[in-house]
């Protein structure tokens, strides 16, 4: 199983979540090959219509492989590639996205403050622990979470409909 997103390019493999099988293995042996053949093609001056990178071997693999197809979900950009912070936007009531601010986009890390994403974490993080040793208990106190909860509640309602394949993917650049 492969879970990943797309933004406004397109598919985005930043973040790619892989289910370890053999199957994987030999999806990701192939997407090696494939990038070592269009970065051979590259310098030869014969590489299509843009420089190699991971996510043009990986697309092209998951474009030839219709069993990894079956395997394939598109999850929401937010789960994955999210940067707001409180008070951005509405988080409350029906239609409840989680956000997830898993890594720094590539352009952005550089033009972007992320001190206060950080603070905020770190915010959180100790909140839990200082509430989880108050109450006698042990461990970092992520478990109980409030958020965590509707985190929960948010991706089974997504699962509950979710189909697999690559069907709506837009695929840059192959």
């Amino acid at each position: 199983m492969i879970l990943a997103n797309q933004d406004m390019h397109g598919f985005n493999d930043g973040v790619t979540f892989f289910r370890v099988s053999h199957e994987l293995v030999s999806f990701l042996s192939q997407v090696l090959v494939i990038s070592h053949d269009i970065t051979a093609l590259w310098h030869l001056g014969t590489g299509g219509e843009g420089p190699p990178s991971d996510q043009r071997a990986l697309a092209l693999a998951l474009l030839a492989d219709s069993k990894v197809q079956e395997g394939f979900y598109e999850i929401p950009m937010r789960w994955m590639n999210a940067y707001t912070l409180p008070g951005d936007e509405d988080d409350e009531g029906e239609g409840y996205v989680p956000h997830g601010q898993v890594h720094l986009v590539a352009w952005a890390k550089y033009q972007w403050d992320y001190s206060m994403i950080l603070e905020l974490a770190e915010e959180v993080y100790e909140r839990a622990q200082v509430e989880t040793w108050e109450m006698g208990e042990e461990g970092n106190g992520l478990g109980p979470n409030e958020e965590r909860e509707r985190v929960r509640a948010a991706a089974e309602e997504w699962w509950s409909v979710a189909k697999s394949g690559i069907e709506g993917m837009v695929f840059s650049g192959v």
